[in-house]
C-alpha cells in the first residue's frame, strides 16, 4: 500500500512540474473526508490505516492509468489528474463524492459512511507552479467545507475605491 501511496506523491509531484514547464493541461483535487478526524480519535492509527486503504481503493477505482493519488494527512488527499479540465476535473470529483457515499466502509467492527469535500485547481490557468496551484486547491477546499461539497478555485479580484 506504502508503494501506492509514493507512487501517488511522485505523480502529483510530476503534473505540477509539468504544468510549469509546458503549460500542460491538468487539475489537482483536494480532498477531504468530514468526520476522520473523529473516526481516528475513535478507532486507532491501525484501523484508520485500513479505512484509508478502502478509501483510496474505492477512489482509484474511478481514475484513469495516469492519474495519481496520495494521502497528505488525516483525513486529506490529493489527485492529479493528467490532462483534465474543467468538465473532466468536475465529472471525476462527483464519481469520486459518489463512490465515497455510496457503500460504508468498515473497520475494527465498526461500519460508517463517508462523505467528501473536493477542492479543485487547474493548470495551467489557476497557477502555472507546484507551490501557488497547491496553494489554489487549498483555498478551493477551504470554501468546499463551507459549501459542503465541491469548489473550483476562483481567484479574488480586488477593486479599489476612489479616495
Amino acid at each position: 500500500m506504502k508503494a501506492r501511496w509514493l507512487a501517488g506523491i511522485v505523480g502529483l509531484a510530476a503534473l505540477v512540474r509539468q504544468a510549469g514547464r509546458h503549460d500542460a493541461a491538468g487539475a489537482v483535487l483536494l480532498v477531504h473526508l468530514p468526520g476522520f478526524t473523529r473516526l481516528t480519535h475513535d478507532l486507532g492509527e491501525a484501523a484508520t490505516s485500513e479505512v484509508f486503504d478502502q478509501v483510496e481503493a474505492r477512489l482509484r477505482a474511478h481514475l484513469r492509468a495516469g492519474d495519481a493519488i496520495c494521502r497528505l494527512e488525516a483525513g486529506e488527499l490529493a489527485i492529479a489528474l493528467e490532462g483534465a479540465d474543467k468538465p473532466q476535473a468536475e465529472a471525476v470529483a462527483r464519481r469520486l463524492q459518489e463512490a465515497l457515499a455510496a457503500a460504508p466502509v468498515t473497520a475494527a467492527g465498526r461500519t460508517e459512511v463517508l462523505s467528501a469535500n473536493v477542492g479543485v485547481a487547474l493548470c495551467p490557468g489557476d497557477a502555472t507552479d507546484a507551490e501557488a496551484l497547491m496553494g489554489c486547491a487549498t483555498e478551493a477546499l477551504h470554501h468546499a467545507h463551507t459549501e459542503r461539497g465541491l469548489y473550483f478555485y476562483r481567484p479574488v479580484t480586488v477593486r479599489l475605491l476612489p479616495q
